[in-house]
Parts: structure tokens; sequence; C-alpha cells
């Protein structure tokens, strides 16, 4: 078995490698909004911290979809609707700035996929319980009823374990509080 190092070494050292890794570059580099934020801190990097932060910048430009040009949130683009990352600079790093406050709404009134369940749902939820951010969440459902509903994909596959799991991360970040009265929305 050769050294993981060997094969890394013969992945870098390939010609296209180089070409396609200084493409990605140059299209980073060259997003408007990540031009702007390098020239509103040039005082501030050097070309070593852009470098490093061009897995960061990437994430920015993959997590941005220019919200100006959105007519409405409900046709926003973005994997989070309304959600739009900030590039920020930390100490000597380049960082796509955390939402201090999430909130999700209506959760339980969407259609359960596996990928929105476990990898956008689920991720979120992780990241925030890890990084003990603030999460608000409302449904009509209760937990239990929120579980019912995330086992279920829209395809009618049964998922009890994946939606245990995503529930116990809404459980460790929210305390449920019912909130009953008039519907105001029939006025």
């Amino acid at each position: 078995m050769k050294p993981i190092n060997d094969s890394l070494n013969q992945l870098v050292n390939k010609k296209d490698f180089k070409a396609r890794l200084e493409a990605l570059r140059n299209s980073i580099l060259s997003n408007p909004e990540v031009k702007t934020f390098l020239q509103e801190h040039r005082h501030e990097l050097d070309e070593q911290m852009v470098d490093r932060g061009l897995m960061k910048m990437h994430e920015f430009i993959d997590q941005s979809k220019c919200c100006d040009k959105c007519p409405s949130l409900q046709s926003c683009v973005n994997m989070v609707k309304g959600y739009h990352p900030q590039l920020v600079v930390k100490g000597r790093n380049i960082d796509v700035k955390k939402v201090p406050v999430l909130m999700l709404d209506d959760l339980g009134a969407e259609s359960v996929t596996s990928w929105m369940r476990d990898d956008v749902l689920g991720t979120i939820l992780q990241f925030r319980m890890l990084e003990n951010l603030p999460t608000f969440f409302s449904s009509n459902l209760n937990f239990k009823e929120l579980q019912h509903h995330l086992t279920y994909t829209q395809r009618g596959e049964q998922e009890e374990l994946k939606a245990a799991r995503v529930m116990e991360r809404i459980k460790s970040l929210a305390i449920p509080v019912e909130m009953n009265g008039e519907n105001k929305r029939n006025r």
C-alpha cells in the first residue's frame, strides 16, 4: 500500500490540477462581493491570509445568491431562505460570519425528503448545538407530531432512527412553549 503523501503529491503535481486550482482561485477572487471585501480589508490582509481564506470565500460564494435581487422571501434561492452570509476577518483568517440567532419558522409544514431532514436540517441543528447558538422554532406540531412528520419522507419511506436523531437536536436546542389564541389571519 502506498503512503497517502505519495498519492497527494501525485495529485498536486498533475498539470491539470494546478490549472484547475488556479482557475478556481481566479473565479473566487473575481467575485464582485469578494473583491469588495478584499478591497475594504486590504490593510488587514496579506497574500497568505487571502490564500488560506480561499475555501471560506468559496463557501461564502456558494451560500450567497444575491438576496438583493430576490423579489420576495418565498422566491429566495438560498439554502436557508433570507440568509445572506458575510465575510469577516478573524485574527489572521478570513471566515464566514455565523448567524447569532436563527428562527426556523413553521417547522413541519414542509415536505420531508431524506436530504432536507438529514443533510440540511440535521447539519444546521448539529452546528448550532455544538456552537451553543440560540435557535428558535415555530410549529403547529408538538414534539411527538413533529417526530412523526420527520419520520416519513415524501416517497413514503419510514426512517424512525433518522427522525429521532433530528428530534434529539431540536429538543436540546428548544424549550416547548404552547401558544393558544385566536387565529389573527382569519380577520
